[in-house]
């Protein structure tokens, strides 16, 4: 301890450069340090999600869920395999040890489940982790008193959010209370007996139309090329335009008794109907009792007439049929398009109900990425919100939730505490050297009396 009072009297120079040097490091990192409200945890936990459309919990489990257990359990550092299987999805949680790497572990996961064979129709397992990371850092209302709320719903989507999304730090915007469009569709009943329909059909029908599906890879001559169903139903115009296929009613009990096993024998057929099951079908324009199954070679037993009416029996109107006399194979399938059969309309509502101060607004939430900085991420967004609201008339926009402002009190409260503390201490310092110059420079004088 001597000798550090010793340096510090005999050094003020360094001892000032020392204290400068201090000072302005621990400036420099206050002002400059990540502010979180909570630490950057790392969970060592992979989510495997697989969905298999369709399926039972049990057929999940056997053909989904047990094959991907096979394979990550053996994994280096992985702890704990436990999985879920419901209807329709599979669910696997991999825990790891605490040192482990995550984003090492996520790839080997990812590896690991490239040679997994599964089910027809099952999914790509999608690989996540868990992060505190996913929780939104901003809530913010988004209100105008000038606009609808659907007016309001396209501002956000086509100006705010990609506004907010451009920003640096900023991983996500998610949109709560926007208007949006749906179709409602009201069947005719008295068409939909006519034609043999019902409404589960025909909305299997309208619902399959939506889907995209891969169909795979294939080769077309030298070359591979990826295939891919598109139902691409964008507009009402092609949601009303959707070819249901048709059989009319009143032509399946021409299908029963002996009529089905007659070689070659049509329908007695009236223009217009047809039959099914192993029966005839006739064609407008064609000669009475014609049948499309006679066609068929004179079959015996007049199945080959069923494969034929099963896909085309008839034709409906505004459908389409095969000329008689050709095979069950080639008939093409009568058809009728959704606006014939349902009136459509289109209705906006609220996707969920938003209020602000008596009024309807929409929810913006932001999530921050994993290293950006919570308090500088918040402030951007204000900024930009603020710029926002002077250029769009009327635009009014609410902090709902803020994790940004009780960091930066505490980082205020902080370092207004550290420089009171270390002005206090300046204080009792300098009051201690005078004190003790003071009882130097008296016993100095009475030793030179002396």
């Amino acid at each position: 301890m001597k000798s550090v009072i010793r340096f510090s009297l005999n050094n003020k120079f360094a001892l000032w450069i020392m204290t400068f040097i201090v000072t302005f490091a621990g400036l420099y990192a206050g002002l400059n340090m990540k502010m979180e409200t909570m630490p950057d945890i790392t969970v060592p936990i992979v989510n495997v999600t697989t969905v298999y459309p369709g399926a039972a919990p049990e057929e999940v489990a056997a053909n989904v869920t047990e094959p991907i257990e096979q394979r990550v359990r053996n994994l280096d550092g992985v702890t704990v395999v436990s999985s879920q299987s419901f209807e329709n999805a599979s669910s696997i949680i991999i825990e790891y040890d605490y040192d482990k790497d995550m984003e090492k572990a996520q790839r080997e996961v990812d590896e690991a489940l490239a040679s997994v064979q599964l089910p027809e129709g099952a999914g790509e397992p999608s690989i996540s982790r868990l992060s505190l990371n996913a929780f939104p850092v901003l809530s913010l209302s988004v209100s105008n008193d000038k606009q609808s709320l659907q007016e309001l719903t396209r501002t956000v989507e086509e100006r705010i959010v990609p506004a907010i999304q451009g920003l640096e730090g900023v991983a996500d915007v998610q949109i709560s209370g926007q208007h949006v469009q749906e179709a409602e569709l009201e069947f005719k009943a008295d068409k939909m007996k006519e034609l043999g329909l019902n409404e589960d059909v025909v909305k299997g029908i309208v619902q399959g139309s939506v889907i995209s599906a891969p169909l795979g890879i294939f080769e077309f001559g030298n070359t591979e090329k990826a295939l891919l169903v598109d139902g691409s139903i964008v507009t009402e115009e092609d949601l009303k335009n959707i070819e249901i296929p048709v059989i009319p009613s009143g032509a399946a009990g021409q299908a029963q008794g002996g009529m089905a096993g007659q070689p070659g024998a049509g329908a007695a057929g009236v223009p217009g109907q047809g039959a099914t099951g192993g029966a005839q079908g006739t064609v407008p324009g064609a000669e009475g009792g014609q049948g499309l199954a006679g066609a068929a070679a004179g079959a015996p037993s007049g199945a080959a007439g069923a494969a034929g009416a099963a896909g085309a029996a008839g034709a409906p109107a505004g459908g389409q049929a095969a000329a008689p006399g050709g095979a069950g194979a080639g008939l093409a399938i009568p058809t009728v398009k959704l606006s014939e059969i349902a009136d459509i309309r289109v209705v906006g509502k609220a996707e969920s109900i938003s209020r602000t101060n008596g009024e309807e607004s929409i929810g913006l939430a932001i999530v921050k990425a994993a290293d950006a900085n919570t308090v500088a991420v918040v402030n951007l967004v204000k900024d930009e919100m603020q710029k926002l609201s002077e250029e769009i008339d009327g635009l009014t926009a609410v902090s709902v939730f803020d994790q940004g402002k009780p960091i930066e009190e505490s980082v205020e409260t902080m370092m207004s505490k550290a420089l009171l503390g270390a002005l206090f201490a300046i204080i009792i310092i300098l009051l201690f050297c005078a004190t003790s110059a003071r009882r130097s420079s008296r016993s100095f004088r009475f030793r030179f009396r002396s």
